[in-house]
């Protein structure tokens, strides 16, 4: 059966186990409706085709995370089918967990969807993206929070990965698949692509603000030609790109931008070009290599400051 609450859905003993039903959770005639605590130890779950819905008043709040004021602590199992947030009218916030600590979870298995004049909050949550094809649409707001954690882990059929800010990026298929990073302009502060995943960028060609990479060991690249990766984002002054494969992938157009930023290498890494913006640094940070696949004047420090440390620069 299907269930709407008006209010809010707090479950602090047992488990709530919704099968295929949909869930309707906030109305906008209820300001800070829409919250949904499960406490440790207990659960809300749904199957993939289900559906819960989250609406709140105009200018409203709500929070999906444990059973506590303003979802703060460790909450128990959440787990829904398809994820909506608003309605596409009600402007409003959710907030995964909280902004302060604690501990919140939240797997979406289909489809995330943020409609027009809603905002979803990651906070410091971990939010799991397990469906395939296209997992989150975007027509709202999506903030990454505080420190929160964004994982796409779909298996099968390839996957698209939403234009939109995130702290933390996480691209962890459960097998060797390709995640195509969708086109435009994009923000993400720390970006992690796990064994077995084929990070596509070719296809559409964007422009990442980013603070740091890391690709872990039997992970691939496959380079934009037109799009660049702008080291620039971030609260540290420092960032990093770490290439944990034996062979090093090709990250194409680089460029290092924004006043007194520094971009160190923490492993040998390719690229297909570098270009240094006034009064930034990239420091090869000890013995690392850093080889240049690029045609005519592929580094150029343009005012900035490069750093050889003990390490070597390949032009190939």
């Amino acid at each position: 059966t299907n269930l709407a609450v008006q209010n809010d859905l707090t479950i602090t003993a047992g488990s709530l186990a919704m099968g295929a039903n949909n869930l309707d959770v906030g109305t906008t005639s209820e300001t800070n409706s829409g919250n949904i605590k499960v406490a440790s130890g207990q659960s809300l779950t749904q199957s993939a085709s289900g559906t819960t819905t989250i609406l709140s008043s105009a200018s409203g709040a709500n929070c999906i995370g444990a059973n506590a004021a303003s979802c703060t602590g460790t909450s128990g199992t959440i787990t829904f089918g398809n994820l909506n947030i608003g309605n596409a009218s009600a402007t409003f916030t959710t907030m995964l967990g909280d902004n302060s600590g604690g501990s919140t979870t939240v797997t979406v298995a289909t489809v995330l969807t943020i409609t027009t004049n809603a905002t979803l909050s990651n906070g410091v949550a971990l939010l799991i993206l397990s469906g395939t094809g296209t997992p989150f649409v975007k027509t709202g707001t999506f903030a990454g929070g505080n420190s929160g954690t964004t994982r796409y882990t779909g298996s099968a059929a390839g996957v698209t990965v939403a234009n939109a800010t995130y702290i933390n990026l996480e691209l962890t298929p459960g097998g060797s698949q390709t995640y195509t990073l969708a086109g435009g302009s994009w923000a993400i502060y720390h970006m992690t692509a796990n064994n077995g995943v084929t990070v596509n960028l070719e296809t559409s060609d964007p422009d990442i603000n980013m603070a740091s990479l890391t690709l872990n060991s039997s992970s691939t690249w496959t380079k934009s030609t037109t799009g660049t990766l702008s080291f620039t984002n971030g609260n540290s002054p420092t960032a990093t790109i770490t290439d944990n494969n034996s062979t090093k992938q090709d990250l194409g157009i680089l460029s290092v931008t924004g006043s007194d930023r520094t971009l160190n290498l923490a492993s040998s890494v390719t690229a297909t070009s570098l270009t240094l913006a006034t009064s930034a640094t990239f420091s090869l940070n000890g013995s690392n290599t850093f080889t240049l696949t690029g045609t005519g004047t592929p580094f150029s420090v343009s005012g900035g400051t490069f750093t050889p440390s003990t390490g070597t620069v390949s032009y190939v």
